[in-house]
């Protein structure tokens, strides 16, 4: 029998792969905890939100097997594996528009093919895989997954088709105990790559000797003009993308595509992901940009570095153990007037005291947006850009829940 622990999204959809494999399993979480089943259970399949820490780990640790490893286990005897090729993004930023220009490209580039997009892009790998099964056709399948480093923890027996570790700085280091595991964990989809893994070169340069013979880097040029994206970051994601379609083009000669490069028409017609550097409103001048999606320094940085002008940013809530004094040079080059909230505000507020940046402390989005527009209107500056920085879970379900909260307060300045 196999337990799967935790019922949130990701566990839901494993059991839906288990039904489908007509294994026997059961569900629970901390709520309906069963020790005697735990005890009898054959494997036990953690949800990735569920922490290393947690005490299934520590008493089972013979019996837990992660989705992906459980997955790389029967994926040789799963019905079409062979019609099944995969495409594996991680990094701590931009996983998200990376998946889903790679998702767009290949669609448009491959109408004979089902291409999915899947992984943290609400439908689990494991679904994914189902979905597969139940509307099997002739065409084959090409799958571009979005991964975490909680997806990728004590992968051991998985393997990715094509896979690239786009970017690293410090995160998630409430769940690692340490940097290196955070980078040790996220350094497994190059390990397990089959065809062809790719890096930054910052990366490249501290992985061991073997490693960096299977991994090839990819260049941080593109030029950017044909596309509808911004910012160096970008630059970098969509240099990847390019890469690996004409990797992919070129291992498949029967497919007769050109490769793509800058010039290619179909860049025009892909679209950024909402909540990314977007514009959202411009009101008496000034310009409101939502990046809610920005829940890392890294993030944060790579954002305030495209605006040339002097900004007022609104940052802050949930603490993931990420320090940001190391932007403290940033913060001063692009921020004229800071107002931050929730449980990170006091690591903000000491950084601008000790920098001498106006900033305010407040305790909702609504009160953080009338600073901000105030504070921006009686001084001339132009952009107000929302970039957190930081998780949102102390106040808000999700980052898309936090932008929307975002939106209503710009809404509510327009009708006082």
């Amino acid at each position: 029998m196999i337990v799967v622990y935790g019922k949130g999204k990701v566990g839901q959809w494993l059991s839906n792969f288990l039904t489908y494999l007509q294994k026997e399993f059961l569900m629970m979480d901390d709520t309906d905890r069963d020790d005697q089943k735990l005890a009898e259970a054959e494997k036990i399949i953690p949800s990735p939100g569920v922490p290393p820490t947690h005490f299934i780990y520590q008493i089972y640790p013979e019996k837990i097997q992660s989705e992906l490893n459980f997955i790389g286990e029967i994926r040789p005897v799963f019905p079409f594996s062979s019609s099944i090729e995969t495409i594996w993004i991680t990094g701590t930023d931009w996983k998200s528009t990376t998946s889903w220009v790679l998702y767009n490209l290949f669609t448009k580039l491959l109408p004979d093919y089902q291409v999915h997009l899947s992984g943290n892009f609400d439908i689990p790998f494991s679904q994914t895989l189902v979905d597969i099964a139940k509307s099997w056709s002739t065409k084959k399948n090409l799958i571009v997954i979005e991964l975490s480093s909680f997806m990728l923890y004590q992968v051991k027996n998985f393997w990715f088709d094509y896979s690239v570790f786009l970017n690293f700085s410090p995160d998630h280091l409430n769940r690692h105990p340490h940097l290196e595991d955070y980078f040790a964990t996220k350094e497994n989809i190059l390990k397990y790559t089959k065809k062809q893994a790719r890096t930054n070169p910052e990366i490249r340069s501290k992985l061991s000797s073997d490693l960096q013979q299977k991994t090839k880097q990819y260049t941080s040029e593109f030029d950017l003009s044909k596309t509808n994206f911004i910012g160096k970051h970008n630059q970098k994601n969509i240099s990847f993308c390019c890469e690996c379609v004409n990797q992919y083009i070129s291992d498949h000669s029967e497919l007769k595509l050109f490769s793509l490069d800058e010039k290619s028409l179909i860049w025009s017609t892909i679209w950024p992901l909402p909540h990314r550097t977007q514009l959202i409103k411009t009101l008496d001048e000034i310009k409101f940009y939502d990046d809610s999606k920005s829940t890392s320094s890294h993030s944060l940085s790579a954002a305030l570095e495209w605006f040339s002008e002097k900004i007022v940013l609104i940052a802050g809530w949930s603490d993931k153990g990420e320090t940001f004094e190391h932007l403290s040079q940033i913060f001063k080059g692009h921020v004229a007037y800071w107002v931050f909230i929730g449980t990170t505000a006091p690591q903000f507020s000491a950084i601008f005291q000790n920098n001498q940046i106006a900033s305010d402390q407040v305790d909702s989005m609504e009160k953080a947006v009338q600073f901000a527009y105030a504070y921006a209107k009686k001084n001339h500056i132009k952009v107000i850009l929302l970039s957190p920085g930081c998780a949102s879970f102390d106040m808000f379900k999700d980052y898309a829940d936090r932008a929307d909260h975002f939106q209503k307060a710009i809404e509510n300045i327009t009708v006082q």
